[in-house]
């Protein structure tokens, strides 16, 4: 068992700054209730320790051993659990919602009615564990071992089962609906989700795909499907003009088509949410066509015309960041970029408020919610997956932010961040 000492050092060092406890033994330590955010875990033996209730969010706990460890009620919201040995831990109800768990040993482990929430278990090995009652909604468990596994009544709606193995499983009252590549032979399942229909199926067409999510939306309703007419016409006369702007030149036909744009309020940002969506659908089941050439082309060309129509929101926030990234500090003036934090949505969403000046990286990985900005405490948080990466640096970085930041717009971005919670 580790000493009182060596724990009453570990918490010392924690509250003067040290974070790097990387390959530390605290095999059998009592450190429940304790707060260890951002702790770097990497490679240290954590067997049959206690972290009942202990606070490890945004920790890297990469690599660890934490066999037999008790996890109840601990909170590891944004840690990296990537490729942890986690077998018979004790993880009963614990919220591990985005949490990064790839590779990760968590055979035998006590799993129930634990929160897997958008979890990634890509090629996890979780043979023979208590997952009865969890909610694995649109978890990523790819590759994964999942024989013997008990999953009586989970929730794997929407989840990615693509060569997981499921033999011996128990799937008795588990909710399937959505799932995606699971192959139920050996496993044991009720008759009633036993029908393979009840299995999503792949689309390898990513006009398919689109079409099949607006006809969920279309309306019976003649005034309805009268606007949605127009919308459409709208957007065949939109595409022009975006290439028209991107070669370099826009002819007069053209100019009077964008007033008309203009005027009517089109909408860029649903056309992009909806190409976005097929288009990881697609790159998530590894399919190939033609149509998806210009699907990324028809994508890659809005964006670029929403980026370069908002000269004047990206001149009054160059001004309200004093010429420098928000989160950076970076003064390279060409490579800046205004950032919307809630989406462009006509001219209204150009308030400075709703703004920031970001490096062009850093743009990129906003949009994609993989930067998220605490409206409370001002904090950067980057996605798990960043937080070994060049950006590390970044995260939890405190920004000095204008006064008048629209914090409801931060607090909403911060939604949409499906691992930030």
């Amino acid at each position: 068992m580790v000493e009182n000492s060596k724990r009453k050092a570990l918490l010392d060092n924690y509250a003067n700054g040290t974070r790097n406890f990387r390959g530390i033994y605290l095999r059998g330590a009592d450190l429940s209730k304790t707060d260890l955010r951002s702790v770097d875990f990497r490679g240290a033996d954590l067997q049959e320790a206690n972290l009942s209730k202990t606070n490890l969010e945004g920790a890297i706990i990469s690599n660890a051993k934490l066999q037999g460890a008790n996890l109840e009620g601990v909170k590891v919201r944004g840690a990296n659990l990537n490729g942890a040995n986690l077998s018979g831990a004790n993880l009963e109800g614990v919220n591990l919602n985005g949490a990064n768990l790839n590779g990760a040993n968590l055979s035998g482990a006590n799993l129930k009615g634990a929160n897997l929430n958008g979890t990634n278990l890509n090629g996890a090995n979780l043979s023979g564990a208590n997952l009865k009652g969890a909610n694995l909604h649109e978890a990523n468990l790819e590759a994964a071992n999942l024989s013997g596994a008990n999953l009586r009544g989970a929730n794997l709606n929407g989840a990615n089962l693509e060569a997981a193995k499921l033999s011996g499983a128990n799937l008795r009252g588990a909710n399937l609906n959505g799932a995606k590549g699971a192959n139920l032979d050996g496993a044991n399942i009720s008759n009633r989700n036993k029908n393979p229909s009840s299995l999503s199926r792949k689309s390898p067409n990513v006009d398919e795909s689109i079409r099949c999510n607006k006809l969920k939306k279309a309306s019976s309703d003649p005034v309805k499907d009268k606007d949605l007419a127009a919308k459409s016409q709208l957007r065949n006369e939109a595409l022009p003009v975006i290439k028209q702007i991107v070669e370099g030149g826009v002819s007069t036909e053209n100019e009077s088509k964008n007033k008309i744009l203009q005027k009517n309020n089109y909408n860029y940002t649903s056309e992009i949410e909806n190409i976005t969506t097929a288009q990881n659908q697609l790159n998530t089941e590894k399919y190939f066509t033609p149509q998806s050439i210009e699907d990324a082309k028809e994508r890659t060309l809005t964006s670029i015309v929403r980026r370069r129509g908002q000269a004047e929101f990206r001149k009054s926030l160059l001004k309200a960041y004093n010429y420098r990234c928000a989160i950076t500090g970076c003064d390279a003036e060409q490579a800046l970029e205004a950032a919307h934090i809630k989406p462009y949505n006509g001219t209204q969403t150009n308030d400075p408020s709703n703004g920031l000046i970001l490096r062009a990286d850093l743009h990129t990985l906003f949009d994609l919610k993989l930067i998220a900005i605490d409206p409370e405490t001002s904090r950067v948080y980057l996605e798990p997956s960043l937080r070994n990466t060049y950006y590390a640096e970044l995260h939890e970085k405190l920004l000095q932010l204008p006064k008048n930041i629209n914090k409801n717009a931060l607090q909403w971005r911060c939604q949409q961040c499906g691992w930030y919670r």
